[in-house]
């Protein structure tokens, strides 16, 4: 069963529950998406379906929305007019690969239409135009490029047949060109135009030498970064520059003692923050690319499994397994420290802070989505 909990955070060793709404399913991270005014959340589980809350009030939130659904999703996106979801399932099958959802009323949703195709779905991107989603897929091993502009007949535009399992996918600042990752032994990065949609085709690709796990691109376009994980349980940080994607090389690479979990890019782009397991919070160096190096470290007290940074590139909020919510400061990189520990009862998987960070969305390994409210950090 989940549960949407609320907590007053006056003493962070002692959270006080304000509220909490039965949402009775775990949800995949992928799988939650914000409104940009950060007033409503939107969830979807095999379980309970998909949902609207209305989270304006942190002490009140409410399901406001509702509709029956069969699958867990694994991939959703926002329109960027804010009035459609699209959502993908951990399954494809011939009845559902994408799904199209009219939220213009949030306390009537409809499902408006759905494209099926198979493979194991793991997130879906959007063009800026919000026209195209672009999902990658395992299984079938490959980049579906779907048109959306008619929600009431999405059609597959193109297919782009990888060299091996898909786990992820992102975009040029131009939307050229695509970047799919696979998950093997012999992992790759490969680097696709997407021009014509229709024909996609390969340009280039690096070998990895083992299975990557997490990829973030620098705001230019123009570097990649990408962890693998490799087989003595330890990871790798990979540089990789794409400015000319025809001949994509290594600038550099960074060996990390134990696994990383979650990967992100400082706002200034000199700075890459990983959420390093049983090792806490690593800050990495790339203001030379050529030879990244651990600037700083600093342990918490339980696993750190996911990270994500402020707007202001002051925070890294850490959700850090028995160690609950880690929110550290990082205004001095060269001096990271710990400003204010959460400790909840269950083990905290994920973190999300919508746009506005007036709160934080805390998942847990059993099925409970915490809300703290940001605002007492202060």
């Amino acid at each position: 069963m989940l549960r949407l909990h609320v907590f007053q955070i006056d003493n962070p060793k002692n959270p006080v529950a304000l509220g909490y709404i039965p949402l009775t399913a775990i949800l995949y991270q992928n799988g939650i998406a914000f409104s940009k005014d950060g007033t409503k959340m939107y969830t979807a589980s095999g379980i309970t379906g998909f949902k609207i809350l209305d989270i304006t009030e942190i002490s009140n939130p409410a399901v406001i929305g509702y509709i029956h659904m069969s699958f867990n999703s694994t991939g959703m996106a926002l329109s960027p007019d804010e009035t459609k979801i699209y959502i993908t399932p951990l399954m494809g099958g011939a009845e559902i690969g994408l799904s199209a959802i009219d939220v213009t009323d949030p306390t009537n949703p409809y499902i408006i239409s759905s494209k099926g195709f198979g493979g194991y779905i793991y997130s879906i991107v959007l063009s800026e135009s919000g026209n195209t989603a672009y999902v990658p897929s395992g299984g079938i091993s490959g980049l579906y490029i779907l048109d959306i502009t008619d929600p009431n007949n999405i059609s597959i535009r193109g297919f782009f047949g990888a060299t091996s399992y898909v786990t992820g996918v992102s975009l040029s600042p131009d939307e050229t060109k695509a970047y799919i990752t696979t998950n093997t032994s012999t992992s790759t990065l490969q680097i696709v135009d997407i021009t014509d949609p229709t024909n996609p085709s390969a340009i280039s690709s690096i070998d990895l030498f083992a299975p990557a796990s997490k990829v973030i691109t620098s705001k230019d376009g123009s570097t990649i970064y990408v962890i693998t994980e490799l087989f003595s349980g330890d990871s790798k940080l990979w540089i990789l520059d794409v400015l000319s994607p025809d001949a994509p090389y290594t600038i550099g690479s960074l060996n990390i003692a134990g696994k990383v979990n979650s990967i992100a890019l400082s706002n200034d782009g000199t700075k890459i923050y990983l959420a390093n397991n049983d090792n806490g919070l690593k800050i990495v160096d790339i203001t030379d690319p050529t030879t990244p190096y651990v600037l700083s470290s600093i342990d918490t007290d339980g696993t750190a499994n996911h990270l994500v940074c402020s707007k202001n590139g002051i925070r890294v909020y850490i959700a850090d397994g028995d160690g609950g919510l880690q929110i550290i400061n990082v205004s001095n990189s060269l001096v990271p420290f710990i400003e204010k520990s959460i400790y909840f009862p269950d083990y905290v998987n994920l973190v999300a802070v919508p746009e506005d960070e007036t709160k934080a969305y805390i998942f847990t390994k059993h099925g409970e989505l915490l809300v703290v409210g940001l605002d007492l950090i202060e």
